[in-house]
C-alpha cells in the first residue's frame, strides 16, 4: 500500500507539472501575440508621425534656420538702401 501511495503522489506531481507546463505555453503564446501587436502599433505610429510632419510642413512651409533668414533680411535692407541715393548720408558733404 505504501508503494501505491508513492505512485499516486508521483502521478499527482506529474499532473501538476503538466499543468504548469501548459500555463507556460499559454503565457508564451500571449507574449508572442502582444509582441506582434506592438510591432504593428509601432509601424502605425511611425506612419502617423510622418503624416503629421507632412501636414505641419504644408501649413507652415519649409523653415530655414534663423541665421539664414536674418542674413537674407539684412542683405535685402542694404540693397534697398543702396538703391535710394538720398538714404545714405554722404560723409563728404560739408
Amino acid at each position: 500500500m505504501f508503494v501505491g501511495a508513492r505512485q499516486l503522489g508521483a502521478s499527482q506531481l506529474e499532473a501538476e507539472d503538466m499543468g504548469q507546463y501548459q500555463e507556460l505555453i499559454e503565457l508564451q503564446k500571449q507574449i508572442v501575440k502582444i509582441a506582434e501587436q506592438n510591432a504593428v502599433t509601432q509601424q502605425r505610429c511611425a506612419r502617423l508621425r510622418e503624416q503629421l510632419d507632412r501636414e505641419v510642413n504644408a501649413l507652415i512651409g519649409p523653415r530655414r534656420p534663423v541665421r539664414e533668414r536674418l542674413r537674407d533680411a539684412a542683405a535685402g535692407m542694404l540693397d534697398r538702401l543702396r538703391k535710394r541715393p538720398d538714404a545714405i548720408p554722404d560723409a563728404r558733404r560739408p
